[in-house]
């Protein structure tokens, strides 16, 4: 006869009732969960890329910050005026401009990617800006003071006439690198980055 007692304390030897995994095995878990969540993010950040493309069928190009950094010292704003980004990305021309001289700021974005940093970037900076998942060919810009661009010029050349007219006279329209088919700038600035890259700023305003 075997009693209970001594069945109870044998199981209990060999680790079976009441003894804890071994160390390696916790960290093999702990490996896998990490892996598991890294490949769940990789995913997710590919679908958006490909919900990007297929809403917008043209990638995010984000203007480069050191333009940013000499853009809002090129061309001045005043406080309280409304300035718009058309496909304005990760929000850092408004953010910048927020910043610098208290600009009220609207930006359009029809990406997901692009739309959900911009939000995230106004939330961290707490800036005055409101960001639009839009297609920004119908935005209404009746109210801007300043328009910043940096698009390719077969959107250039569809907002051309856009603001001809929609645009109150004495606005400022702001375009990186691309100009406009047939309107003449009023005043165009060289910019350098990424090591000593050459780009244009060009500034327009609505006569």
């Amino acid at each position: 006869m075997v009693e209970s007692g001594g069945l109870e304390n044998r199981y209990t030897r060999k680790g079976i009732g009441g003894s804890n995994p071994p160390a390696s095995a916790i960290v093999m878990i702990y490996l896998f969960l990490i892996i598991l969540s890294i490949i769940a993010v990789a995913l997710l950040f590919y679908l958006l890329l490909l919900l990007d493309f297929a809403t917008t069928k043209i990638p995010f190009v984000p203007t480069p910050q050191e333009v940013v950094d000499q853009l809002v010292n090129l061309v001045p704003a005043k406080t309280d005026e409304i300035l718009y980004d058309l496909g304005c990305g990760d929000a850092r021309v408004l953010i910048a401009y927020a910043k610098k001289y208290r600009t009220q700021g609207i930006g359009y974005e029809k990406g997901w990617l692009a739309y959900l940093k911009s939000r995230l970037n106004v939330w961290k900076n707490k800036a005055p800006i409101k960001i639009r998942r839009k297609d920004f060919f119908k935005a209404d810009i009746k109210n801007a003071d300043i328009i910043f661009c940096y698009l390719y010029p077969f959107a250039m050349e569809k907002l051309e006439e856009k603001f001809q007219d929609e645009l109150k006279i004495g606005a400022k329209v702001i375009s990186f690198n691309f100009p406009f088919p047939n309107w003449k700038p009023e005043k165009i600035f060289k910019v350098f980055y990424k090591n000593k890259t050459e780009g244009k700023i060009l500034v327009y305003y609505k006569l």
